[in-house]
C-alpha cells in the first residue's frame, strides 16, 4: 500500500473515528503522558490534549484541533476561533489533582490536507493576538507517523509476516557451515557476501558472404555463432522472471539463493510493505514429503512461524509478490525423480505465471528440463572478487591479515586459480586464519582442504559419521583414480 493509498484509507473515517482509530493508539505509541479524548461540545478547540517533558524535566501540554479532510479558507476563520478558545479555556489535570492548567501548544492536524491560502489566512490572524506556538500537520505527516509506530495499521497481516520474516533472517544470516570453521564468531552473511556475476550463452545466426562486392543470398552462408551474456546476479533477478542458475560445486549457488532471501526479509521489513515474499525450497525436501508445490509452501511458513498462512500466500501468489527460490535440482538423483519435480515447479509456475522463480543446480545436473526459464552460469571470482572476499573475510577485525593473504595468493598462480571458486576461498582462508601462513604447492594446499572437508566440516555441521576422515579419504582416493582412468572430472 502506497502513501496515495494511506490517504484514501484514513480519509474514509469521521473525524470522531479517525481520532480513536489513529490517534490515540499513535500518541500512546509515541510515548506521550497524559492522554484526554475530549472530542464533543466542550472540547474547546482541544479533541485531544497530552503532555510531554522535555530534556529539562519540564511538562509541555499540547492541544490538538482534529479535522477530517481538507481545510481551505472557508474554515480559516473557525479554526482560528477555536484556536483561541483552545489557548483560553484551562482543563484539568486528572493525574495532578485535579488542577486545572493552561495549554502550551496548539497543533492543528488533518487527514487531508492544508491549502496554502488558508494556512497564510490563520497565521495572519495568530500574528500579534496569540503568543503561543500553533503547528500543522497533514494527512501525509500522519502516514508516515503510523508507518513508524504503528505499521500494522496499513498492513492486516503485519504481524504475521514480520515473525515470518525475522525467523527466516534468523536462520539465513549467519553462515553456519564450512565457511565458518576455525572463527571465533559465526560469519555474516551479509558481510562476507560478495556479488556473483553469470553468464548466458546465447546462439545467434550470423551471415557471412563469399564475395565482400555482393550481398545477395546465394552469395554467403549462415552460421550459428555462441555469445556469451555477462551480468551481475542481482541485475538478472530484476530482468528474468524464471531463472536456472548452474554453477560447478562451491560456486555459491546456495549462497546466492540465501543472500536474495535475505535480502528481500530486510526489504519487507524496512518497507512495512511485502515488496517480494522469499520462499525458500531444498527440492529434495520437497520430493521425500509427497505434496505438490501448494501444500508444501504451507509447511515453509509454518517452519517460520507463520502458521495458518494458506489464504494469506495464495493472496500473494495471484498477486505474484512472491519468490521461489528452488535449491538443489541436481541433488534429486534419478530421472523419475527429476521428471516429479520438473512437472511440479512447470503446473506451479503455469498457475502462478507472475511470480518469480529461481532454481539452481550443478552444471552436470541439468539438462534443459525447464524449457520455459532462462539458464545461467555462475562465474568464477575473478581478481577483484577475491580481494573483495578477502577483505570482508578479514577487514573488520585485521586489515594486515587481509592485505597478507592477498599478497600470498597474488605471488602463487596455483593457489590463485583455486581462489577463484567461492568455496574454495573459504577454506584457503580458513586454513591461512589457523597456520598464519598458506602451502606453497598445491598437492599440499588440497592436502590441507581435504582435512577441513573431511573432518572439521562435519564437527561444525555437526552431523553424526561413524566413518572416520582416514577411512573416506581412502575411499575418494579410489574414486579419483578410478575417474583419472576414466578420463572423468565430475561424477554424476
Amino acid at each position: 500500500m502506497n502513501t496515495e493509498q494511506k490517504l484514501e484509507m484514513i480519509l474514509k473515517y469521521s473525524e470522531k473515528d479517525f481520532t480513536k482509530k489513529f490517534l490515540i493508539p499513535l500518541y500512546k505509541e509515541m510515548g506521550f503522558e497524559n492522554l484526554k479524548y475530549n472530542h464533543g461540545v466542550l472540547e474547546y478547540g482541544k479533541d485531544v490534549i497530552y503532555s510531554k517533558t522535555d530534556e529539562y524535566g519540564n511538562k509541555k501540554y499540547v492541544g490538538v484541533q482534529v479535522k477530517k479532510g481538507a481545510i481551505d479558507t472557508e474554515i480559516a476563520d473557525k479554526i482560528f476561533n477555536q484556536i483561541a478558545r483552545g489557548f483560553g479555556k484551562p482543563f484539568t489535570d486528572l493525574l495532578d489533582n485535579n488542577k486545572e492548567k493552561q495549554i502550551d501548544e496548539i497543533i492543528v492536524l488533518t487527514s487531508g490536507d492544508i491549502k496554502e491560502n488558508a494556512r497564510e489566512n490563520i497565521s495572519a490572524s495568530l500574528n500579534g493576538s496569540i503568543h503561543k506556538p500553533v503547528s500543522f500537520i497533514t494527512g501525509v505527516k500522519v502516514v508516515e507517523l503510523l508507518d513508524k509506530h504503528m505499521p500494522s495499521v496499513f498492513w492486516e497481516e503485519y504481524d504475521n509476516f514480520k515473525r515470518y520474516f525475522n525467523a527466516m533472517r534468523k536462520d539465513f544470516e549467519k553462515i553456519n557451515d564450512v565457511s565458518a570453521i576455525g572463527q571465533k564468531e559465526p560469519i555474516s552473511l551479509e558481510d562476507i557476501y560478495v556479488s556473483l556475476k553469470v553468464k548466458e550463452k546465447i546462439q545467434e545466426n550470423e551471415f557471412f558472404t563469399k564475395n565482400e562486392q555482393e550481398t545477395s543470398e546465394d552469395n554467403g552462408i549462415t552460421k550459428f555463432i555462441e555469445r556469451e551474456r555477462i551480468f551481475d546476479s542481482g541485475k538478472a533477478f530484476k530482468e528474468i522472471n524464471r531463472l536456472v542458475i548452474v554453477g560447478v560445486p562451491g560456486s555459491g549457488k546456495s549462497t546466492l539463493l540465501k543472500h536474495f532471501a535475505l535480502k528481500f526479509c530486510k526489504e519487507n521489513l524496512e518497507n512495512q510493505e511485502r515488496v517480494f515474499v522469499p520462499i525458500l525450497i531444498i527440492l529434495r525436501q520437497l520430493l521425500g514429503s509427497g505434496k505438490n508445490l501448494e501444500e508444501y509452501i504451507n509447511e515453509v511458513f509454518e517452519k517460520y512461524d507463520f502458521q495458518d498462512a494458506k489464504d494469506f500466500i495464495e493472496k500473494d501468489l495471484q498477486e505474484g509478490k512472491c519468490v521461489l527460490l528452488l535449491d538443489g535440482f541436481d541433488e534429486l538423483a534419478t530421472k523419475e525423480n527429476l521428471d516429479k519435480v520438473v512437472l511440479l515447479i512447470q503446473e506451479f509456475s503455469k498457475k502462478y505465471h507472475k511470480n518469480k522463480f529461481i532454481v539452481t543446480s550443478r552444471i552436470a545436473g541439468y539438462h534443459d528440463e525447464l524449457n520455459s526459464f532462462t539458464k545461467l552460469e555462475l562465474m568464477e571470482f575473478n581478481d577483484e572478487q577475491i580481494e573483495k572476499f578477502i577483505y570482508n573475510w578479514f577487514g573488520k577485525t585485521d586489515i594486515q591479515k587481509a592485505k597478507s593473504m592477498f599478497d600470498c595468493i597474488k605471488e602463487n598462480e596455483q593457489i590463485k586459480a583455486l581462489a577463484h571458486n567461492p568455496l574454495m576461498i573459504s577454506i584457503i582462508a580458513i586454513i591461512y586464519e589457523e597456520d598464519k601462513e598458506l602451502p606453497q604447492k598445491r598437492a599440499a594446499l588440497y592436502e590441507r582442504c581435504i582435512e577441513v572437508l573431511l573432518s572439521k566440516r562435519d564437527k561444525q555441521k555437526k552431523i553424526k559419521n561413524k566413518y572416520s576422515a582416514e577411512k573416506k579419504q581412502f575411499i575418494l582416493k579410489k574414486l579419483a583414480f578410478n575417474l583419472h582412468n576414466s578420463n572423468k572430472r565430475v561424477m554424476n
